[in-house]
């Protein structure tokens, strides 16, 4: 099965100590949305 964002998120909570890792966090959600938007995935 495809990993979903919510497996990332519950994976990586966890490692995310700082506002920086979380905005780290954010900017690869985005790129993954992106990336699910151009091959067609809704």
């Amino acid at each position: 099965a495809p990993v979903t964002t919510q497996d990332l998120v519950s994976r990586f909570k966890s490692r995310l100590r700082g506002p920086e890792d979380k905005n780290a966090f954010a900017e690869i959600l985005k790129k993954i949305s992106k990336i699910q938007k151009t091959n067609g995935h809704n």
